[in-house]
């Protein structure tokens, strides 16, 4: 009678532990030691461009590592499953083009991007470095990431480590810039451009301003479809101050790419990117122009 009785003993506790409330601290440390797992580098980290993640092809499981800007949040920023997405530039100062989108998880914690207010500004984007330094729009940083994935016009990838580079600017990269020509921009095959201008720039009699660009007049002989061109408002390299409301000529202050101050009226090289419309306006070809450089001619 002895193994029926130790049975039903058996078969009593089982009933009492299924009957007890789950340990959902216990399950929720088992969820966070997976996603912990998850998150961690595996392999050899393979060193990439950002170009390189435009144009070919990764496993999803290669752990890759790249630099580039962090760049402005948009109009609409993609919040899900507690992770937010990151656009990186591969230029300073570029707005608009092509970007990698990078999901990092929010919260506080190194390598997270802290959660935006419901009304934010571009200062509200920032995200915590793995030494715990604070980063924000503009910062050139490298990243350690995987799970990437590409379709038409869009990639994106996994953050997993994020560091602070120091950003040294390499003129350099103006040799990739082509002249934006009235050609080039009235061949409808061209989707968007790293180009450059030459004219001067001068305050319109009406202006706009917009995402922090000011659309200054732009006198060039360049390009006729371009007579404004949206320059960035601020106080870094190839920027410019606001303006009052009663301005006047001289509250015109320009940077170049080095920070300097443009003075007067100077003919000018503007680079950045020149971007089409998804949609056909009437006054010709659609686009925006984002000055990303000045150089003094």
């Amino acid at each position: 009678m002895k193994p029926i009785h130790y049975l039903v003993t058996l078969i009593l506790l089982v009933l009492v532990n299924c009957s007890e409330e789950p340990n959902h601290s216990a399950l929720e440390q088992m969820l966070k030691e997976e996603a912990l797992e998850k998150s961690k580098i595996s392999g050899d980290p393979k060193s990439v461009s950002l170009e390189d993640l435009f144009e070919k092809e990764y496993d999803r499981s290669e752990t890759l590592v790249f630099e580039g800007y962090i760049g402005e949040v948009p109009t609409t920023v993609s919040m899900t499953g507690g992770k937010m997405s990151v656009r990186i530039f591969a230029r300073r100062n570029q707005s608009v083009g092509s970007y990698v989108n990078v999901d990092l998880p929010i919260g506080r914690d190194p390598n997270q991007v802290k959660s935006l207010p419901a009304k934010y500004t571009q200062s509200d984007l920032h995200v915590t470095a793995d030494d715990r330094t604070q980063l924000g729009v503009g910062d050139k940083i490298k990243i350690t990431a995987n799970d990437f994935y590409s379709s038409t016009n869009y990639c994106s990838l996994k953050g997993l480590k994020i560091e602070k580079v120091e950003d040294v600017f390499d003129d350099a990269v103006f040799k990739d810039a082509v002249a934006l020509t009235n050609d080039l921009v009235n061949d409808t095959a061209v989707k968007e451009v790293y180009g450059y201008m030459d004219g001067v720039l001068s305050i319109p009699r009406v202006f706009y301003t917009m995402d922090n660009f000011l659309a200054l007049s732009f006198d060039n002989a360049t390009n006729k479809e371009f007579e404004k061109v949206d320059v960035r408002i601020g106080s870094g390299p190839s920027s410019m101050n606001a303006l009052p409301s009663n301005y006047t000529p001289k509250d015109l202050v320009i940077r170049d790419f080095k920070g300097d101050e443009v003075k007067g009226l100077k003919k000018v090289r503007v680079y950045g990117t020149w971007k089409r419309y998804s949609f056909v306006t009437s006054s010709g070809p659609g686009g925006q122009y984002k000055v990303e450089e000045i150089v003094v001619l």
